[in-house]
Order: structure tokens, then sequence, then C-alpha cells
């Protein structure tokens, strides 16, 4: 995985795979300004990392729930959305600490809030 990511990275960007805990400590210990972008496998992950974040200065505040496919125990939601029953609690948790949640699958295409399509 770390290799297709690398590879498929812009020319300039530093492309690291970090545990929740790794990512903490250094999201917590660094005082640089430069932007990040995290990416998760799973919504459990950005939920742990939010937890672990909250109270600092450096809150996750979205989290954009790209393409989620089809898995045993998940419905479809959107086209390319599949969530299963722990997952949408897992959104109501983030969005219950103030992570805006919304789905967007191309950043040219119209940020639409999870809210409007969980009901």
């Amino acid at each position: 995985m770390s290799t297709v990511l690398s590879m498929s990275a812009p020319a300039g960007v530093n492309i690291e795979i970090l545990s929740v805990d790794e990512t903490a400590k250094r999201l917590m210990h660094s005082d640089s300004d430069e932007r990040t972008m995290l990416l998760f496998k799973r919504i459990s992950a950005a939920l742990e990392l939010s937890k672990k974040l909250e109270g600092t200065n450096i809150p996750i505040t979205e989290l954009n729930l790209g393409n989620l496919g089809s898995l045993p125990g998940r419905v479809q939601i959107t086209k390319n959305i599949f969530l299963s029953n722990e997952e949408k609690e897992q959104i109501k948790s983030l969005q219950d600490m103030g992570v805006n949640v919304f789905l967007q699958m191309l950043y040219t295409d119209q940020a639409i809030p999870v809210s409007q399509v969980l009901l």
C-alpha cells in the first residue's frame, strides 16, 4: 500500500504510513504550519484519532467520506458509499465532537453533508 501511495503522490509530497498513536504524537509535537492530509482506511481510525486530539489546538474539523465499498454488513447509502450500522454510529460520534462529515468523491464535486444521506 505504501508503494502505491508513494508512486501516486505528486513530486514534492511526503507520504508516511503511521498508526493512530504515531499520528497523534506527531501532530501534537509538531510546530510546523505545513498542511497535512490524513487518509484513513476505516472510519473507526478517524474517530480514534479525533478522540486523541480532542481538546488540543489541532482537532480534526472535517472528514470526507470517499469511496467506501460494499462489504458484508454494509448497506448502500450512495452510489459509492456503503456503511454498516457501527460506522453510522461512528459518524454520529464524530459529528457530536464537532467534525464536519461530508461526501465528496472529487474535489470538483459539491460537498454533501452526510446528514443529507443518512436518515
